[in-house]
């Protein structure tokens, strides 16, 4: 049965009744999604596949990136401070750090500080700054430094603080030495230290802040393997959460930085070792952090030129000591050590057991 056909119905008028409900409808799904963006910012996939999203600037030409959280890690008086005075010197003179890597420019800084006396800090920045500059001018005078005023990451008034600060200063680049200065979380508690990375990620993201910060590595133990991005100590999630990854392992008279993390670029630092360079400006003294030769090169060559049948540990002792005659006899166990350590990971040499050594195909 069909229904019977009305000639005074107004068929124009309730088509365009549908439209506007219809056009009502959409402009209430398009105001809603507007407000949920707001609250959201997501990012879409159509914007990533034409490219729209771009990456930050460096912070270091071919080095570390701008906003971003970075992790300065190393052994107790590898350098992990010196560094981190390096890089606040270099975006403050807008010097190239270690005469390789220029800094981007209008980067204030703000350091804090809670892992040395003060006036140590203000010798170490006050010769770096000298030897950077080449003279005794001063500093331009953008960043700041807060040295041993307690603070904590995650006390209440600690991000109020923080959001004024960068505010009324112009703050781009946060410092923290170290890391474990500035909370009174259990570092080897994922749950805990999510808290406290939560914090660094907000200053990353809210007020985006490039975020750098030192730690300290675990001890090593034998029979270990773990890479060179999990050598930080504590929880896992706090490599996890970082951006960038520097590590640095001391010597004598420099330092040996590797990036074995560097999201988000294809640029890889493989190493660069630094030798310190003292010297005097004016009456003032100075130091510069230069690349230099890599010194334990030459321990793994004449290694491995030794080693070209199989070996016992303690023959190739004996054979680094008649190289290296002034060497102590704990500096040639350590060197033994660990030059034989390098060369197994590196798969230059074979383990074959507990004390014997081999060249690679034995």
């Amino acid at each position: 049965m069909t229904e019977d056909f009305d000639e005074n119905r107004d068929w124009e008028a309730e088509e365009l009744e549908l439209l506007r409900i219809r056009q009502d409808e959409h402009f209430e799904l398009e105001q809603s999604r507007e407000v949920w963006t707001d609250a959201n910012t997501p990012i879409f996939v159509q914007d990533l596949v034409n490219s729209r999203i771009s990456l930050p600037a460096r912070l270091f030409e071919d080095f570390l990136f701008s906003r971003s959280l970075c992790m300065v890690s190393g052994e107790p008086h590898s350098g992990k401070s010196m560094f981190l005075l390096a890089m606040l010197a270099s975006l403050d003179l807008e010097s190239p750090l270690f005469g390789v890597f220029a800094p981007s420019k209008n980067r204030p800084v703000l350091f804090l500080g809670q892992d040395s006396p003060p006036w140590d800090y203000q010798y170490q920045l006050s010769r770096l700054s000298r030897g950077m500059a080449g003279e005794p001018g001063e500093l331009a005078m953008r960043s700041m430094c807060l040295f041993n005023k307690g603070f904590d990451l995650l006390h209440p008034s600690f991000w109020p603080w923080l959001v004024e600060t960068t505010k009324l200063w112009g703050t781009k680049v946060l410092m923290i030495d170290t890391l474990l200065e500035h909370h009174n979380q259990n570092e080897n508690d994922n749950g805990q230290m999510k808290l406290v990375m939560g914090i660094l990620k907000a200053a990353r993201d809210k007020l985006n802040l490039t975020v750098i910060f030192s730690h300290h590595t675990a001890k090593p133990f034998a029979g270990a393997t773990v890479s060179a991005n999990y050598r930080a100590r504590g929880a896992s999630c706090i490599v996890g959460s970082v951006d960038q990854h520097i590590l640095i392992r001391g010597f004598k008279g420099g330092m040996k930085i590797t990036a074995p993390k560097l999201r988000g670029g294809d640029i890889k630092l493989e190493s660069l070792n630094l030798s310190f360079e003292p010297g005097m400006i004016g009456s003032s003294p100075s130091i510069c952090l230069v690349p230099s030769e890599n010194p334990y090169k030459g321990f793994s060559d004449t290694v491995l030129a030794f080693v070209l049948a199989p070996r016992s540990r303690r023959e190739i002792q004996e054979h680094l000591k008649s190289v290296y005659p002034t060497w102590t006899n704990p500096q040639l166990v350590g060197r033994t050590s660990s030059t034989l350590r390098y060369l197994v990971l590196s798969d230059k040499l074979v383990h074959l057991e507990r004390s014997l050594y081999g060249p690679k195909g034995v």
